[in-house]
């Protein structure tokens, strides 16, 4: 198994534990802190999705499959708290090195 890169989430650590730690408090899920984070990791791959109930072919899979969405109200709430909390703008599909740089600048 091959990981991702690491670069800049190593570079950027401090700041990256900063972002698992509000997100694991927010999320009631404690694993996230010790999470692997790698330059492709995105903030939403710490939330919960939901399914839509819109339905499409998977050309990957060859079926079809109903859509995900990590768009909730929920998420939203944890997305506003983390702008709050961080001082800094976040958006749901934010790499979390992007977050990280953000709070590096500030």
């Amino acid at each position: 198994m091959k990981f991702a890169d690491r670069t800049v989430v190593e570079a950027l650590e401090p700041y990256v534990d900063e972002i698992l730690e509000i997100t694991a408090e927010l999320t009631c899920q404690p694993g996230i802190r010790s999470a692997l984070v790698s330059d492709k990791s995105m903030i939403n791959d710490f939330l919960e999705f939901e399914l839509t109930g819109e339905k499409k072919f998977n050309k990957k899979l060859k079926k079809i499959v109903e859509t995900l969405t990590h768009n909730t109200r929920k998420n939203r709430e944890i997305i506003a708290e983390l702008n709050n909390r961080l001082g800094v703008p976040v958006e749901l599909h934010d790499y979390i090195y992007e977050i990280a740089l953000r709070l590096r600048d500030r």
